[in-house]
């Protein structure tokens, strides 16, 4: 049917006002859109969030109040505001100039002063600008200890993607290998980590080493470094305590999209090797291909029950069922050993975040995956105290790092004053590495040619669990804090492979082989382990305001802390060599020529097979007149029968009852800590923690018959005072004394060994450790200019008693782990951070560009224990420890165009990384290397998308070890000794994040 518009002048009409209609409700729902006001109330002297506080809207019935953590939210109209905020015993603020745009957060963080005794009313007033900046310097100089952090309004203004990025910028700290924090120039193991109030786990069972790059930027709510104890925080620190708190109920709704890639001047592109793995190695899980064959022996069958020279022929069927069982086991793990060339891709990462708030309900959702594909050159060298070069060997390893993984925090605000929030984690973290070595192995003047391919696939997962909660007791202002929290970490070696050819320096390319008649790991080797291990926590913390005495206010804290570690380690080591006939005689069939093929050829099914020589049929058993057997041939002459087994490759297990063990450790720890606070001038924090520590290992050390039942407990009682004396209003002067402790790890203690081929030594545990005790003492001096600003000087003194360290022992290629009998440490930092607007306060370029630096300067001195007495030297630093520690960036950030410049210069300076030996191997130290990263980004979009480039490692300087020859106390090319020696090449990335 046709439409006659002029006859319809009612449908006409209705579409038209259906037109106008639906323009107007959307120019209404853009004129309606809102926007918020977002921030934080604290006390102006403490710091402390403020509980209930009423944050109105002058001249409107416009109104919120502060949540247990002092947060506040307004939904209002675009305009300009002023802000009322009161809360009794405190001066009233209005804060104007409060600027709110449709569909945008404004931030705004406010600091409220204490009243005085005085009855009238004081209303003070401040500007937007001017209080967001005095709130930003506030938490650094108000904090209980000596402190360094980093807030969430920092964190958006910086484009860090993860923990580790946003570390850097603390002072004092340092990031080794893109994830490791050094903090003061100690090494790992003086480091605690926690989120969210729950331990974090570490990342590498083999050491105390947290993985900081794991948790996206975005969701951080705040980071900081504690320097100094105070009863609330571990007792088992001595360079840092790392506590990260994640968001959970975000301000508003937001989601994020982040891409890049990355390039290595040394690696992309290049030609490297490549081997068959599995088919999700790119999620950095192994799909079973490296795992032993579910139906292969368990341990212990593997080995046939000879028992010497066999003359019997009716042993036969026994012995031949125990070489088909071996062989058949060594066929089942007979896969490709072949190596092939490919071209080294860019590395990828891809990250999305989102964070949901409805009403007093939030979310917060991550999931990142990234993948960076590496080509490291290094040389490895060996030397003897006479200065005889033992090694000479030239590696390339092409390495694969996978992670990836999620993060899901919910959280719910049963009312203003109570919060629930459970806290989740998941990660994966795998290593895939293919080394190919070349080189000469000179000791004991052999001189052989070496030729060694290893390859090692590393998987580590990780989920962790934390539930909270936060309360506050209007009627008691009693604040109470608790959480509970699981963390599992399971961690997978399938099939860590090296084969090693060897020929005479002498002769020629051809004659490379296999020397399969070595029992040795080393030459021809296979390890599998699996480590589970899981950590409960929990803890519970009061804390309540005391009447005011005087001038004094007083609050009380108390709390207790439990954690709970089960580790489960199982290892099985294999090595293949010849098959040995049963009258200890070597095959004689081919197998010379089979040990010169190559990786892909040389453990083929056939190679594992076997043969068995039976006696000549002709040969007669005879029995003279006193019943002697003897046995003659055709001819009647006596002779000797043999019976040989002959074969080619044998799958010989090598696994130890130490290769297994059992470890768990429990803590329990009680505290008290007073909060003094003299007006504003002065202010000390003491109290103590009472630590009870628990620590078993069950395992045995075969090759001294010996079980060990490790079972301690130890009680520690850990004083600490924090005494703060503010003379002006930006000036502090901290003091402070405290004891921690140092405990030794799970595998520090197991007598597991473990064949490290990049360092080509024998890592080995020792049950015999113990915990170290630590006095630390500190002064500072610090200045606030302004916000994000500050000067301070810093000094610290460390008393060790038997710190743990790293020793070469004399008995050969080994690294231990052992007690010194004492170590001081002691050092002064100086740190600046400054903006430019000191010089010309108008002048807007200088306002946009901050310098900062700071420079550490340590001295230590470590005793050795008496049994390493004969053959150390005592006038050595404590292992691990730099002597001076350099950081220094300039940033230029120019809000309004969305443009920054970042210059970053780091430098660690040299460390003893193994002691060595009198009577073997000297002392093995690495070189200081100068860090210089550069990064620029730019905002589109209205500041909706960031595009980021990052240039890191700029000059590229080679990571040396070495030995000090004539003790320079530095590193001399043409004089000392260079043990390893990396070449990592410069990293360019690029990344493009839309936020939306």
């Amino acid at each position: 049917m046709q439409l006659d518009w002029k006859s319809s002048p009612t449908m006409l009409q209705k579409i038209k006002t259906l037109a106008l209609l639906f323009i107007a409700t959307i120019t209404l729902v853009v004129a309606q859109e809102k926007g918020k006001i977002a921030g934080k109330i604290e006390d102006a002297g403490t710091a402390e969030e403020l509980i209930g506080v009423a944050v109105g809207v002058k001249g409107s019935s416009f109104g919120a109040t502060t949540d247990i953590e002092g947060h506040f939210l307004l939904s209002l109209e675009p305009g300009t505001y002023t802000l009322v905020v009161s809360y009794v015993g405190y001066n009233t603020k209005e804060v104007s100039e409060v600027v709110v745009t449709a569909g945008k957060m404004t931030d705004l963080n406010i600091t409220l002063e204490e009243s005085s005794l005085a009855t009238e009313e004081v209303v003070v007033t401040a500007t937007f600008k001017k209080e967001s900046v005095d709130a930003l310097m506030l938490e650094r100089k108000n904090s209980v200890a000596v402190s360094d952090g980093i807030s969430a309004d920092l964190i958006k203004k910086t484009p860090d993607r993860n923990t580790a990025d946003v570390l850097k910028r603390i002072t004092g700290a340092t990031i080794q290998d893109g994830k490791f924090a050094v903090i003061r120039g100690l090494n790992e193991r003086y480091n605690a980590a926690f989120i969210n109030n729950a331990p974090l786990p570490s990342s590498e069972p083999d050491r105390k080493a947290f993985a900081l790059d794991i948790f996206p930027s975005n969701i951080v709510e705040s980071m900081n470094i504690f320097k100094t104890a105070t009863p609330d925080l571990p007792g088992d620190f001595a360079g840092g305590v790392i506590k990260i708190k994640t968001r959970d109920i975000p301000d508003e709704t937001f989601y994020s999209l982040s891409v890049g890639t990355n390039t290595n001047t040394n690696s992309t592109f290049k030609n490297g090797l490549t081997y068959k793995g599995g088919k999700t190695d790119w999620l950095g899980i192994d799909d079973g291909t490296r795992k032993l064959p579910k139906d292969f022996p368990e341990k212990g069958q593997l080995e046939p029950n000879f028992d010497g020279v066999a003359t019997d022929a009716e042993k036969n069927p026994r012995l031949n069922d125990a070489f088909a069982f071996s062989t058949n086991a060594a066929k089942s793990l007979a896969n490709n050993w072949s190596f092939k060339k490919n071209k080294i891709a860019p590395g990828t990462n891809i990250q999305f975040t989102t964070g949901q708030r409805i009403k007093n309900f939030g979310l917060i959702f991550s999931i990142s995956h990234s993948k960076n594909n590496r080509f490291i050159d290094y040389n490895l060298k060996d030397y003897d105290l006479q200065g005889v070069q033992l090694i000479d060997y030239q590696d390339v390893k092409i390495k694969e790092d996978v992670l990836w993984g999620g993060i899901f925090n919910l959280a719910y605000k049963i009312h203003e004053n109570h919060k629930l929030s459970l806290k989740n984690t998941y990660n994966i973290n795998s290593q895939d590495e293919l080394t190919y070595r070349t080189g000469n192995d000179l000791g004991n003047g052999s001189g052989n040619a070496v030729r060694t391919n290893s390859t090692m696939f590393t998987q580590n997962r990780m989920n962790s669990h934390q539930l909270g909660g936060d309360h506050f007791f209007q009627a008691l202002k009693l604040k109470a804090e608790w959480t509970a929290g699981v963390s599992v970490l399971k961690r997978l070696m399938p099939d860590y492979k090296i084969l090693s050819y060897t020929k005479p320096t002498a002769a020629d390319d051809s004659e490379f082989r296999f020397n399969s008649n070595v029992d040795d790991p080393r030459v021809g080797g296979r390890f599998f382990s699996k480590m589970d291990e899981t950590v409960t926590s929990g803890g519970f913390d009061l804390s309540k305001n005391l009447p005011t005495v005087s001038i004094i206010k007083t609050e009380i804290k108390v709390g207790s802390y439990y954690q709970h570690r089960e580790r489960i380690f199982n290892a099985r080591q294999f090595v293949i060599e010849r098959h040995k006939g049963f009258d200890k005689t070597y095959n004689q069939f081919g197998v010379d020529s089979i040990e010169r093929l190559g990786a892909d050829q040389i453990f083929a099914p056939q190679n594992f097979d076997y043969q068995y020589n039976s006696p000549d049929p002709s040969i007669k058993k005879m029995t003279d007149d006193e019943g002697n057997v003897f046995f003659v041939d055709g001819s009647g002459n006596k002779v000797t029968p043999k019976e040989t087994w002959l074969g080619t490759f044998n799958l010989k297990e090598r696994t130890t009852k130490s290769d297994n063990y059992k470890a768990s450790s429990t803590l329990n720890a009680l505290y008290f800590m007073l909060d003094h606070r003299f007006s504003t001038l002065v202010r000390l924090t003491w109290g103590a923690r009472y630590e009870s520590y628990n620590q078993k290992l069950n395992t045995v050390v075969e090759a001294q018959n010996r079980d060990i039942n490790l079972n301690t407990t130890r009680g520690d009682f850990l004083p600490s005072a924090n005494l703060t004396v503010s003379p002006f209003q930006k000036f502090n002067i901290r003091a402070a004394y405290y004891k921690t402790l140092n405990r030794p790890e799970f595998r520090e203690l197991a007598p597991f060994r473990f064949y490290d081929f990049a360092s080509n030594r024998i890592v080995e545990g020792n049950d015999s450790l113990e915990r170290a005790k630590i006095d630390n003492s500190d002064l500072r001096f610090e200045y606030f200019p302004g916000a994000g600003q500050v000067i301070s000087v810093t000094g610290f003194y460390k008393y060790f008693d038997k710190p743990v360290e790293r020793y070469m022992p004399p008995e050969g290629a080994f690294m231990v782990y052992s007690n010194a009998l004492s170590a001081v440490v002691k050092g002064i930092e100086f740190e600046v951070r400054q903006n430019l607007q000191i010089f010309a306060p108008t002048n807007k370029i200088l306002q946009r560009i901050t310098l900062s630096g700071n420079y550490s300067r340590i001295a230590s001195s470590a005793k050795s224990a008496e049994k390493y007495l004969r053959y150390t030297d005592d006038n050595r630093p404590l292992q691990g420890q730099s002597n001076y520690i350099i950081n220094a960036g300039i940033t230029y950030d120019n809000e309004e165009k969305g443009l920054a410049f970042n210059f970053a210069v780091n430098r660690v300076g040299r460390r003893l990384y193994l002691i060595g030996s009198k009577t073997n191997e000297p002392d093995i130290w690495e070189n200081p290397r100068t860090l210089l990263d550069f990064q620029v980004t730019k905002l589109f979009f209205k500041k909706k998308l960031e595009a980021k480039i990052n240039v890191g490692d700029l000059l590229a300087q080679n990571q040396i070890f070495y030995q000090d020859t004539n003790d320079s106390k530095k590193f001399e090319d043409d004089k000392d000794y260079t043990i390893f020696k990396y070449k990592y090449g410069t990293t360019i990335s690029y990344s493009l994040t839309y936020k939306f």
